[in-house]
């Protein structure tokens, strides 16, 4: 059986990839272009739909205003797909100017978003600016549902407080494999952190049945 892997990271240094495939029995939709981009594209293959939702960015008077409409905005994208938040198995958050202080808003919003049991693979990233002047927060997911009649089965291995380390995705075709942010100790010098984030990502792999053989792409953040 092929699998796909995408591994996303979280803060100091973070280790990531991702795998898109063609085949011709695909369908693929686009929900609300808007200028460049696509709000929500959609991949359906041997039963299987796979739904991408864009960065959705918050509003409001305050920070938490503004991580709560970023996650209903990512609510409201998955409805126009067809599905709901019990679907998704990757969420990424950026967030300007990011401190610990801030990471917490969002960790509390996601508990409140996804179902016990049912937490997506995750990754928070700092950045210095989002797309418009006086945007703080902006999310994106990853959903995978059946179609004609296809069931999926989730795996989630060691849920870690809000989000899960890793999901498993799999319907009547490939396995799909979603990796948390693999991050090194904090302090240690880039080396250090880079050497211990890549022994975590085996770790995780090997607790998914796969190897850094089956990885495809790459992404770091420092």
């Amino acid at each position: 059986m092929s699998k796909q892997f995408i591994v996303n990271g979280v803060m100091s240094l973070l280790i990531g990839l991702s795998l898109t495939t063609s085949s011709a029995a695909q369908t693929v939709e686009y929900i609300e272009p808007s200028g460049g981009y696509t709000q929500v594209v959609t991949v359906t293959d041997r039963g299987v739909k796979t739904i991408h939702v864009s960065g959705q960015v918050g509003q409001g008077d305050d920070y938490r205003a503004h991580v709560e409409s970023a996650f209903a905005g990512v609510v409201r994208r998955l409805e126009q797909a067809g599905a709901t938040v019990h679907d998704v198995v990757k969420m990424r958050a950026f967030v300007k100017d990011m401190t610990s202080d801030l990471y917490g808003p969002v960790a509390e919003v996601r508990r409140q978003t996804f179902p016990e049991g049912a937490w997506p693979a995750s990754s928070v990233v700092g950045v210095q600016a989002l797309a418009r002047e006086g945007l703080r927060v902006e999310v994106e997911v990853v959903a995978v549902v059946g179609v004609d009649d296809t069931s999926i089965t989730r795996e989630f291995i060691d849920p870690a407080g809000s989000f899960t380390q890793v999901v498993t995705a799999t319907g009547s075709g490939p396995k799909t494999v979603y990796i948390s942010g693999q991050v090194g100790r904090p302090g240690d010098p880039l080396a250090a952190q880079a050497d211990q984030a890549y022994a975590n990502l085996r770790r995780q792999l090997d607790a998914a049945g796969g190897s850094p053989g089956d990885l495809l792409k790459v992404t770091i953040y420092i």
